[in-house]
């Protein structure tokens, strides 16, 4: 009931993933669920380790636990001991204008973002990860997968909430991702560096502290 569109291949694809995360409540009823992967390889000359979280469904009561950032974290750890001389990191693709403010609002840099094109190094890698994964070829200006049959969320068949209309982000998220409702995706890429945990770690503190408020 919370999908919008065709689940077929849906089970498919979470088994061809490398890992699973799944939430359990108290009642032991499944409140959560992310795929990932870590890939290892060299890119252009670069040596590198993305961790593709795919797919990814959370309850409400799930929203402000920083469950994607805390599973994000224990992966990169894990990386960091594995390839502690490559660079890593974040991809996933985004069909709803929540997972890219989770990593808009987490990050203090990454691609696509308003204020930063991305550099033709990370552009490349962005279009390379997205057929790796997807099998598709991008939109090489707005990094947009476009859909035939894709799959969103019952949530966003609505469109934005009124009371984040005049969010800056979310309205670069729309320019650039006008099907997001239909399961257009935007492929995203978070580097993992110390100056991003670093803004990650604040924004975890603030929210577990109440001072920050969940999208």
């Amino acid at each position: 009931k919370d999908v919008l569109g065709s689940i077929e291949g849906l089970e498919a694809s979470i088994k061809e993933r490398e890992r699973v995360a799944l939430y359990w409540d108290e009642n032991d009823t499944i409140v959560g669920l992310i795929t990932i992967d870590l890939r290892e390889e060299t890119f252009n000359g670069r040596k590198v380790v993305s961790i593709y979280t795919g797919n990814t469904w959370l309850h409400d009561t799930c929203r402000g636990m920083n469950l994607v950032p805390k599973l994000a974290l224990r992966c990169y750890l894990e990386a960091l001991l594995r390839w502690p001389f490559h660079h890593h990191y974040w991809f996933f693709g985004s069909n709803s204008y929540r997972s890219y403010l989770s990593m808009t609002r987490n990050f203090s840099l990454c691609y696509p973002q308003r204020k930063t094109l991305a550099p033709q190094w990370e552009s490349a890698y962005i279009q390379y990860l997205a057929e790796a994964f997807y099998g598709a070829k991008i939109n090489p200006e707005t990094f947009v997968y476009e859909t035939s049959d894709g799959r969103s969320f019952t949530e966003y068949a609505l469109g934005i909430p009124k009371s984040l209309k005049g969010d800056l982000d979310i309205a670069y998220f729309l320019k650039i991702n006008p099907g997001f409702s239909k399961g257009d995706k935007v492929m995203c890429l978070g580097p993992l560096t110390l100056r991003n945990w670093r803004k990650i770690a604040i924004r975890s503190l603030k929210r577990n502290l109440g001072i920050l408020e969940s999208v």
